[in-house]
């Protein structure tokens, strides 16, 4: 029980450790070059100061102030902060701290060092020779400023005061290593009472202190016997206090659960923390660098420059205290026991939503003053743009002028205004570049407008000096294509959309005097538009001309082809009236004679169209209609001829097919006839056979009475042949399926006869076997008499009991071998036990009665899977035990361990 309580006395005292000791061990994040967390300087000393920090010369300032350093050593701690802050060679950092009443000056310069070492002796006049020089120009320079209070002016007479000593002392670059930073003694800045210590310049470097190794813990040395028994009881020891170690640990969470999740929680608020304030420290970095890079604007600048700039300062600045007065309620909240989870929440809550507002507002102040430092470097350049977009307007609007041959009063204003836009941006860039910029961005639409407008002008000009040239070009076209292709007939004027350009372009020369660009856009837009029409439309027409001549060419040809089959059909026509008889081609005669008017027709309307295209007409497009009426219809003609010309020879085909077929059919049927009288089938007895096969003679007779018939009935005589033909192939199937009738059951007829041979032959009795033979002889009498007679399915139920009686003799057959078998099995059994019963008595005959020493029974075997016998009771063994503890030995092995 003592040793739970005791562990958990641990825990608490290390989560009491685990407090942090003091705020000091906190090192800020580098925001800026002055950061005023001690409160010391109003916002318009922080603008001075940040200026002043900046350098007049290679070197540059960084001020902190703080409230207190909780104890901390005051150049530990600055060295600290310079390290953090992986400041440069070039740069200083001075340190002030509000309740200690101490200043620290922290650098790493060499040159430095060497300019300070060689100030005269008792720089500061207070008669101590023993000072070293840093101390003594802070006491010159800083102490009497801040005794009174007034802390910026004392920065900025030590800054001026360093700047003058180490002039060109800092390195542009830090080198790669650099040694530990010197490390001047810190004096009281504001202590009237005692005379500032003077703290020995061999004082604890940057580098921190090597931490003592931890005093390890000796473990017991485990006794290693030589034998494995020790060796194993050692083991066993082991696995007790692991066992032990177990079972208290699962105690010990068990007595410390909840405060376990407490202490987890306030780890995990902590982190929130750290995080909130690194993000905190960004932002004040950021707004940080826009105030430095705000500066020359709100101490040069002029106008709207000079109000942006002081807004943004204004707002930055209260941006600045109100992340400073954040950052110190989450340190507070650092300082605050891990357990307290209730006092960080709360911490955490007060600082997250300012935090993210003050972001916000971070972000958007530092993109302005981005936007303001990008307008001052970019305007200077931009003026120079404008001067020449001023200069090339001019040379524009000269060379407008000229080509229009008006003076451009409209124009000429724009470029007026122009100017006097470049003019105002040009004498207000140096100090107002807001105003600066807005004017130049006007004066840079207003140039681009011009110069674009007055080339569109200068454009149209050149347009409108060609034009003469382009519609006497587009003229010479059209009346080439006009005389090429004798079009000197054709409705309308072939140049009338050519003159109708030309009234446009008078017009277009009126706009361009005045200046009216989009006018004179459209004018000469709807010129070209005119021009191209005129050669389109006489192109149009000339190709429509030659597309006619052509048609009407095709046309003549596929008048001539449907005259040539027409001409066949008429042949065709005469020839079938004779052969076949007008039930068959009466209808398509008339069609015949309706396509022949219809191609009449054709050949008329070609002749009015070849009169609407010849060259004293030149209808060409109503001539193109007709001549399309014409080719839909002789297209109509020829697929009814192709029809026609179809069916006459399908007609042909069949009257040169059926008698063939007939011949086919009529074999058919007579094979059919061979192939029952070979099988001997008695098919008078079957009534549907005998009527397909009367059908079918009959159906011959007609066929045949059919063919030499003029003219030939081949309607009729189609749909006979295929009647018979259907017959023939049912009277065949029929006869086919009789046939196979009669081959199943005499087939089936042999097997059984078989079968019942063999069977009879099984059986016992010779009456018995006589009797079988003869019922089953006279079943089979009954099958060969349906075979004869052609009642073949009659047939079948004698089969069926014929199966039957086969089947039941061969049951019985089965069952006499089964009873047979069996009595055999015990026949057998018989004799061997009579045989076992003689020999028991053969020995019992032979034992004698008494003395005779009998044969030695062996000992029983052991069952398999026993244990062996025991040993005799006077048997020894020897050996050790590794369960026993306590010392005690088996065997004389000894082994010993701890227990806990």
């Amino acid at each position: 029980m003592k040793r739970p309580i005791a562990i958990l006395l641990f825990l608490v005292l290390v989560c009491l450790c685990l407090q942090p000791a003091s705020a000091a061990a906190y090192l800020p994040e580098n925001l800026g070059r002055v950061q005023d967390r001690g409160g010391l300087f109003t916002a318009e000393e922080k603008k001075m100061l940040r200026e002043n920090a900046a350098g007049e010369t290679d070197t540059r300032f960084y001020i902190l102030t703080l409230t207190e350093l909780n104890g901390s050593d005051p150049a530990a701690y600055a060295t600290s902060v310079y390290r953090k802050w992986k400041l440069s060679a070039a740069d200083i950092l001075l340190v002030i701290s509000v309740k200690e009443h101490r200043v620290e000056m922290n650098f790493h310069n060499a040159a430095l060092q060497r300019k300070l070492d060689s100030l005269p002796e008792d720089y500061d006049g207070d008669g101590n020779f023993d000072e070293s020089k840093i101390t003594e120009v802070v006491d010159k320079h800083f102490i009497p400023l801040a005794k009174k209070g007034d802390f910026a002016a004392a920065s900025r007479e030590l800054m001026k005061a360093v700047y003058r000593i180490g002039a060109g002392s800092a390195s542009p670059k830090p080198a790669a290593a650099q040694p530990a930073p010197v490390k001047p003694t810190a004096k009281p800045s504001a202590k009237p009472s005692a005379k500032p210590t003077v703290a020995p310049t061999a004082a604890a470097s940057p580098t921190a202190a090597a931490t003592a190794p931890a005093p390890t813990k000796n473990s017991a040395a485990q006794p290693v016997g030589a034998s494995g028994a020790k060796a194993l009881h050692s083991l066993a020891n082991k696995a007790e206090r692991a066992l032990a170690a177990v079972l208290l640990c699962a105690l010990l969470l068990a007595a410390v659960g909840w405060p376990t999740r407490r202490l987890i929680r306030g780890f995990l608020l902590k982190r929130k923390l750290s995080a909130a304030q690194n993000r905190l420290a960004s932002q004040m970095g950021q707004l940080s660098q826009a105030l430095t890079d705000l500066s020359p604007f709100t101490s040069m600048s002029q106008g709207k420059t000079s109000r942006s700039a002081s807004d943004m300062e204004k707002r930055i600045s209260a941006l600045l205290i109100q992340a400073e007065e954040l950052h110190r309620v989450l340190e507070t909240g650092q300082a605050v026991f891990v357990m307290k989870t209730g006092t960080l929440a709360a911490r955490l809550q007060e600082g997250l939503t300012p935090a993210e507002e003050i972001g916000k507002q971070a972000e958007a102040e530092a993109g302005r003053v981005r936007q303001l430092v990008e307008t001052d470097r970019m305007i200077a350049p931009f003026i120079e743009r404008l001067k020449e977009t001023v200069r090339d307007a001019e040379r524009v609007l000269e060379e407008a002028v000229r080509r229009v041959g008006a003076p451009l009063p409209l124009f000429s204003g724009e470029w007026e205004s122009l100017k006097s836009l470049t003019r105002l941006a040009d004498d207000t860039d140096e100090f107002d570049p807001v105003s600066a910029r807005e004017s130049a961005e006007g004066a840079d639409r207003t140039g681009t407008r011009l110069i674009g407008q007055l080339q569109s002008l200068i454009e149209y000009a050149d347009h409108r000096d060609q034009y003469l040239a382009l519609a006497a070009a587009c003229r010479d076209q059209v009346k080439t294509i006009v005389d090429d292709h004798r079009l000197h007939a054709i409705s309308g004027d072939p140049y009338a959309k050519i003159k109708e350009s030309d009234r446009k372009i008078d017009r277009l020369t009126a706009e361009l005097k005045l200046g009216h660009l989009p006018e004179s856009e459209r004018l000469w837009s709807d010129s070209q538009t005119l021009l191209k029409e005129a050669v389109a439309d006489i192109e149009r027409i000339a190709r429509l001309r030659l597309d006619n001549r052509e048609l009407a060419a095709k046309l003549e040809a596929r008048i001539r082809a449907l005259e040539a089959a027409e001409e066949n059909l008429a042949n065709e026509f005469e020839r079938i009236s004779a052969a076949y008889t007008p039930s068959l081609w009466k209808n398509d005669r008339s069609s015949f004679e309706a396509e022949g008017k219809r191609l009449d027709d054709g050949k008329r309307k070609l002749a009015e169209g070849n009169r609407l295209t010849a060259d004293d007409c030149q209808q060409f497009e109503k001539a193109e209609r007709v001549f399309g009426e014409v080719e839909n219809g002789f297209a109509e003609v020829d697929e009814a001829f192709q029809k026609l010309s179809s069916k006459i020879r399908a007609w042909d085909e069949s009257y040169e097919r059926l008698p063939r077929q007939f011949a086919e059919d009529a074999a058919l049927y007579a094979d059919t006839n061979r192939y029952a009288q070979k099988e001997e089938l008695v098919l008078d007895l079957h009534e549907a056979i005998t009527a397909t096969a009367n059908r079918a003679e009959q159906e011959a007779r007609e066929l045949s009475a059919l063919q030499g018939s003029l003219p030939c009935p081949l309607k009729e005589w189609e749909e006979l042949g295929d009647h018979y033909r259907e017959t023939v192939q049912d009277y065949r199937n029929r006869v086919m399926e009789l046939g196979r009738l009669k081959q199943e059951v005499a087939g089936t007829l042999k097997r059984l006869t078989g079968r019942f041979q063999a069977a009879v032959s099984g059986a016992e009795g010779f009456f018995h076997k006589r009797q079988l033979k003869k019922s089953f002889g006279m079943t089979e009498d009954l099958v060969l008499d349906c075979l004869k007679s052609g009642y073949y399915p009659d047939a079948y139920p004698h089969l069926q009991a014929m199966e039957e009686m086969i089947a039941a003799i061969e049951q019985a057959n089965m069952e006499r071998m089964r009873t047979e078998n069996a009595q055999r099995i015990l026949a057998a059994q018989e004799r061997a036990n009579q045989i076992r019963i003689e020999q028991t008595v053969r020995v019992k005959q032979e034992r004698p009665f008494w003395g005779a020493p009998s044969r030695p029974v062996p000992p029983p075997r052991p069952r398999s899977g026993g244990s062996p016998p025991a040993p005799p009771s006077g048997s020894s063994s020897g050996g050790s035990s590794w369960g026993s503890s306590g010392g005690n030995s088996s065997g004389g092995n000894s082994s010993g361990g701890s227990n806990w």
